[in-house]
């Protein structure tokens, strides 16, 4: 219907700019000329001398980092050993949450959950993932404040309120849930479907 309409529109609209009226005016107003102007043109002075060209950012690193002294370069320093260490206690969290799941039958009860729930294997994924990632999100919520929240602020690197700062963990949460509902069912489907040759 739509395409209809706009083949009228588009007749109509040829027939009266062809029109003998239409043609009689275009006529009487003659031609005109373009208007023009006068363009300034000369040649631009490079935008890097030839010492900029040879710029070596490992100096000028160098050269800015020895500008940070003192207490600035002690804090500076204790963050990001901070963070080496937060390396290894993020993954030690990790995998102790893991084992508290599987060793207290945590996770075998919410797939038991998922299971009676339907009986199409597919659904079973999504419903799983949401209550795990509900769960260890909820489990891992302390050392998430502490490291996202509390460490920034003390450090100078963040001015969010709390409230503001756990909006944005709901946002991530958030999207991180619908990811893992939408793709880990496809990529359980596809190892079902491969049967020996998963891996």
């Amino acid at each position: 219907m739509r395409t209809i309409l706009s083949f009228i529109a588009a007749a109509i609209f040829v027939i009266v700019a062809a029109s003998p009226a239409a043609l009689a005016q275009s006529q009487d107003a003659g031609p005109s000329a373009a208007p023009t102007a006068t363009v300034d043109v000369h040649v631009l002075a490079p935008l890097l001398s030839s010492t900029q060209l040879s710029f070596d950012p490992q100096k000028a690193t160098a050269g800015y980092l020895a500008k940070v002294s003192g207490a600035a370069r002690a804090r500076s320093d204790a963050y990001f050993e901070g963070g080496y260490v937060l390396l290894f206690v993020d993954a030690g969290y990790a995998i102790a949450v893991s084992a508290l799941l599987l060793f207290s039958k945590l996770s075998a009860r919410i797939r038991n959950f998922a299971q009676g729930r339907t009986r199409s294997r597919f659904l079973q994924v999504p419903i799983y993932v949401a209550l795990y990632l509900a769960l260890t999100t909820l489990i891992t919520l302390p050392l998430t404040i502490y490291e996202g929240f509390f460490r920034e602020r003390t450090y100078g690197l963040m001015n969010q309120t709390f409230l503001s700062w756990f909006g944005d963990q709901a946002i991530l949460f958030g999207l991180t849930l619908v990811a893992g509902v939408v793709v880990l069912p496809l990529i359980y489907t596809a190892i079902r479907r491969a049967r020996r040759n998963w891996w």
